[in-house]
């Protein structure tokens, strides 16, 4: 996806979500990262970053803020029961934040000191204290992205997609739905469940499930 097209997308969505009285809190579109931050960033944390998130990055934004909200909208809501608990939609990452010091000593902490963060690199924290993350240690070029949750909901990373390309994709398609994994749940296929203690089945946000078809075709993305 080239930067023209990831912007038409964006203002298709922005277009829809005003339909439904949609606050807008942020609408961010930076320019394109150089290949010299990445590198800095590699050689810093020891890690390759998933070649198709530095494409991105290099290519379209270096850093991505999209924040939507319709949650004061209660006629939305009443209207339409089946989508109460779409309240929002968000998409961020920003490829400077890994420069900080905080973010770099955080990261060698967490990894170091809490085992369900070993292997993790996180690039969106959500409103709640969950985290979407990197799972680093998936073999391949391009990594999953994972939900991290805080409070107990899910005991192991839920997985959102087999790629950031995947998950981009997946969130435009679905008008930026999130980013809380109560949000995302009835688009992730399989739907998340963790049984007798074990992590959940590997699933994905699914933009062609039967909730998400429903959901694009009221806000018109279909």
């Amino acid at each position: 996806m080239d930067r023209t097209t990831f912007i038409a997308r964006l203002d298709q969505i922005k277009a829809a979500v005003s339909k439904l009285d949609a606050k807008i809190y942020s609408w961010e579109v930076g320019e394109p990262a150089s290949i010299e931050i990445v590198c800095a960033i590699e050689e810093k944390y020891k890690i390759k970053l998933p070649t198709d998130f530095v494409e991105i990055i290099t290519k379209v934004a270096g850093k991505v803020n999209i924040i939507w909200s319709v949650h004061e909208n209660k006629l939305f809501r009443k209207q339409h029961p089946q989508f109460r608990e779409l309240s929002s939609g968000v998409l961020q990452w920003d490829i400077e934040h890994y420069l900080s010091e905080k973010e770099y000593q955080g990261y060698q902490y967490y990894t170091t000191h809490w085992e369900n963060m070993r292997g993790l690199l996180d690039f969106a924290e959500v409103p709640n204290g969950d985290m979407i993350l990197f799972n680093l240690a998936h073999p391949g070029e391009k990594k999953p992205v994972v939900y991290l949750n805080h409070n107990g909901l899910y005991s192991y990373p839920v997985q959102l997609a087999e790629s950031f390309g995947d998950y981009v994709e997946s969130l435009l398609q679905i008008g930026l739905v999130g980013n809380e994994i109560w949000q995302l749940e009835k688009f992730i296929q399989p739907e998340p469940e963790e049984k007798e203690g074990k992590p959940c089945v590997p699933g994905a946000i699914n933009s062609e499930c039967t909730y998400a078809l429903a959901w694009r075709k009221l806000i018109g993305l279909l």
